[in-house]
Formats: C-alpha cells, sequence, structure tokens
C-alpha cells in the first residue's frame, strides 16, 4: 500500500506522523512525504544558512525513517498569499504519479494557518471522484499547532494508530534530526513531551502507544 503524507513544514509529518509511517515501512508499504514550506521559524532572520540546515535536517530525517519526500520550497507562514489551487495542483501531481491509498495531512483547527492551507489543499486534492486511487484520509495531531488551536473546532481522535516501542524509538529518531525545532521538556516537542503524548493516546485505547488521527473519509 502507498502512504502519502502532507506537511507544511520540516518536523510537521513526523511530530504528526512518524510513529505510522515507522509501521508502515515495517508492513512492507511504501511512504511518501510533501512537504510545503522550509521552516516555521518566523524568528530567525535567515541569511541563507538556516534554510539550509533545516533542508538537511529534513533529508536526515527521512532517510531515518527511510521514506521518500519532496519539498515544494513554498514561503513559510505565507501559505495564505499562495493560490490555493496552485498548492492542490502540486498535492494531485504527485498523488498522479505515486497513486497513495491512505493520505495524511494537519488538522483543519490548528493554530498554524501554514497547516490550516495545507488541510484545505489536502481536501481539494483528495475530492471523491471516479479513479481517486485514496481510500483512507485522515487528520494528525501537531503537538503545540493542534492543541494550541480554536477550543470550538477541537481535535476529536477517531482512530489509533497503535505503535510499538520500535515506531516510538523510529520516530523519536527522526526528530532528534530536527535539532533546530526539538525543544527542552516539558514542551510538548521535547522528547519527553512526545512520549508522553504517545503514552497517553495509547492509554485511551488500552495500548502503551499510540498516534491519533480524524478520518476525514474511509472507503470499505
Amino acid at each position: 500500500m502507498n502512504v502519502l503524507v502532507l506537511a507544511a513544514h520540516p518536523d510537521d509529518e513526523t511530530l504528526g506522523a512518524g510513529g505510522a509511517m515507522a509501521h508502515a515501512i515495517e508492513r512492507g508499504d511504501q511512504v511518501h512525504v510533501i512537504v510545503a514550506c522550509g521552516s516555521a521559524r518566523v524568528d530567525v532572520v535567515d541569511d541563507g544558512r538556516f534554510a539550509a540546515q533545516k533542508a538537511s535536517e529534513l533529508e536526515t530525517a527521512m532517510r531515518s525513517l527511510g521514506v521518500t519526500f519532496e519539498a515544494l520550497g513554498l514561503p513559510d507562514q505565507k501559505l495564505d498569499v499562495v493560490p490555493l489551487v496552485d498548492l492542490a495542483r502540486a498535492i494531485e501531481n504527485t498523488m498522479a504519479r505515486f497513486r497513495p491509498a491512505t493520505v495524511l495531512t494537519h488538522f483543519a483547527g490548528d493554530v498554524n494557518q501554514d497547516h490550516r492551507r495545507v488541510a484545505e489543499a489536502t481536501l481539494i486534492a483528495c475530492r471523491c471522484v471516479p479513479g481517486s486511487p485514496v481510500r483512507r484520509l485522515a487528520s494528525y495531531f501537531v503537538p503545540s499547532s493542534t492543541d494550541w488551536g480554536d477550543p470550538q473546532v477541537g481535535f476529536v481522535p477517531n482512530a489509533f494508530e497503535i505503535l510499538e516501542e520500535s515506531h516510538v524509538s523510529a520516530k523519536l529518531a527522526a526528530m532528534r534530526c530536527y535539532a533546530s525545532e526539538l525543544r527542552p521538556a516539558p514542551h510538548p516537542r521535547s522528547e519527553r513531551g512526545i512520549r508522553a503524548a504517545l503514552e497517553h493516546f495509547g492509554s485511551r485505547v488500552g495500548a502503551a502507544y499510540a498516534e491519533p488521527f480524524v478520518i476525514l473519509r474511509e472507503l470499505l
């Protein structure tokens, strides 16, 4: 089975679905990641070195997980001015080539506007037309973005990827590649915070660890 993961920024894909990707690779699935932008660090004045660091971190993290990827190179925190049709068309072009059965994307209620834009473009690209390969479309949870969004549009997971310690270790190993994004505990994006979230969601379904998802559409 082919799995496509959409992310606004490098690290979103690992934070949201790193364990699921590791599990999919273990099952023998093919996993491809699309990253729309470079970095979400609007506090950094970049002379080119930070962008190069982010590109290197992304490549190293994807190699660690064993997945393929492409970076669209769109401007950070400016996807609201990128024509939505252009972003959706870029996703569609990859889908035509990769033919994913499962597509994982951002939650539409995230606090980060780039995340919301990617979620919207994904819905357009994955509209249910004859011949579409997509059987499952779902949103993932990004710590310190999904949980900081509008509480009236809360993330209520209805599907859980049960993870073993090996999948958690793979997720954390990939996250360590993002040295510019990891934070000290108790930040949600610290190693301790990431593991605690996986334990929390796992406890809700009787497992040691789990990644949560909201199923947007599933064809049975």
